[in-house]
């Protein structure tokens, strides 16, 4: 069978650094193929360097659809309530996906399977395979499957299913159980009641247990590297009240488990665009207690955005610190934009601050252009929120200018 070519593309992006009189730049180019005909596709991308960025080869009918990928994100499954696959964790993640694999999507009417096998190869060598059969639709839905993972030191092992009923209520029930891994074997659970509307009252509330030797290497919040939320036992939930008469929700969002951590928060929504957020957090552990308070006010418009946010961490202890930050942008004339993220901490000893600004250009088709000030990644994860600022009293704003500018063909 002959492939038609239905396009041809690339992508270029060119670099120029000016960091404290040292002048880097850099050129990149990737060149795609793209084809269709009769249920089969095929997609491949080069770069200029002749690697292999990223390709798939796909056939679809009228129950199945089999890929065969590289470098690309098709690790997707759901898990709605302990979120056991994290694709973050499988994909291979080094400045883009690089995982390669096959992925099989199997449906015949209520019901549908989905099973994925997966290597990477870059940042670890690991075979992840992956399984899952779904029952849907009507008021009663299911799933079920496994999940493992065979690398260098070890292998990991999870079974798991799921149940939920929807009414005019939702009730949610999803167990897994660990039966390999190095660091020993567990069990999880969790189970969520959701009431969409009580009169102004929107009601989600869960119960869970999560083993202290439960470990699921697909997942971030359950893996050694990521999240570690084994161990916790508790009670979780969000309640919304829609103020009679008003564009305004306030939002209280709490969770605790074994007097280790609890965290209540207050989320209002006003007419025009504007949102306020408070919350107070605590943490407990062998170390102290360790408390936090944030608020954030805020708003969206056609022209621009702007939000400013202040938090006090660790309070009361000797590591207190203040920090304040904002964040704006602006839509200008003539495709012009602006965007702004500056913070600043301060403790008992020192003040630290980072600033990054950004103008942008995109006047013409599949064209962008940015000159930058200053390092995104400082504060890219929630401003204040990110432990890369809040957490390194030692960090200060580079004195770093970059013009990138990108274009699709």
């Amino acid at each position: 069978m002959v492939i038609l070519l239905a396009y041809m593309g690339g992508y270029f992006e060119g670099i120029v650094d000016y960091d404290s009189l040292v002048y880097l730049e850099r050129r990149y180019l990737e060149l795609g193929i793209w084809g269709r005909r009769a249920g089969v596709e095929g997609y491949s991308l080069l770069s200029s360097d002749f690697d292999l960025r990223r390709m798939h080869l796909s056939f679809s009918g009228s129950f199945y659809s089999l890929a065969l990928f590289q470098g690309e994100d098709r690790h997707y499954l759901p898990s709605p309530l302990l979120y056991l696959v994290s694709p973050e964790r499988i994909r291979d993640e080094s400045w883009g996906p690089h995982a390669g694999g096959l992925r099989l999507d199997l449906w015949k009417g209520n019901y549908s399977g989905t099973f994925i096998l997966s290597r990477s190869s870059v940042t670890e060598y690991a075979v992840y395979r992956l399984g899952e059969i779904r029952k849907h639709g009507g008021i009663l839905t299911a799933g079920g499957g496994f999940l493992e993972k065979d690398w260098f030191s070890g292998r990991n092992r999870v079974v798991y299913g799921r149940i939920f009923l929807k009414r005019k209520f939702s009730l949610g029930i999803e167990a897994a159980r660990c039966l390999e891994h190095p660091d020993g074997e567990g069990d999880a659970g969790e189970i969520e009641l959701r009431i969409p509307r009580l009169g102004p009252f929107y009601l989600k509330t869960s119960l869970y247990k999560y083993d202290d030797t439960f470990r699921d290497e697909l997942s971030w919040r359950f893996s050694p590297w990521g999240g570690r939320e084994y161990g916790r036992r508790g009670i979780r939930g969000e309640w919304v009240f829609m103020v009679p008469g008003r564009m305004m929700n306030i939002t209280v969002r709490w969770d605790r488990y074994e007097n280790l951590w609890h965290m209540e928060e207050i989320y209002c929504e006003f007419i025009g665009g504007i949102h306020s957020k408070i919350f107070l957090e605590t943490i407990e552990n062998e170390d102290g207690i360790w408390r936090h308070a944030f608020f954030e006010t805020g708003g969206e418009w056609r022209k621009g955005k702007v939000r400013f946010q202040f938090k006090v961490k660790d309070i009361q202890t000797e590591y207190e610190r203040y920090l304040f930050g904002v964040e704006a942008g602006v839509n200008l004339p003539l495709d012009f934009s602006l965007y702004l993220r500056h913070a600043v901490g301060e403790n008992k000893e020192r003040t630290w601050e980072s600033t990054f600004l950004q103008i942008a250009w995109r006047g013409a088709e599949n064209t962008e252009v940015f000159l930058e000030y200053g390092e995104w990644w400082h504060t890219d994860y929630d401003l204040l929120n990110d432990g890369d600022f809040a957490d390194n009293p030692y960090i200060q704003t580079p004195g770093r200018m970059r013009c990138i500018l990108r274009f699709w063909f």
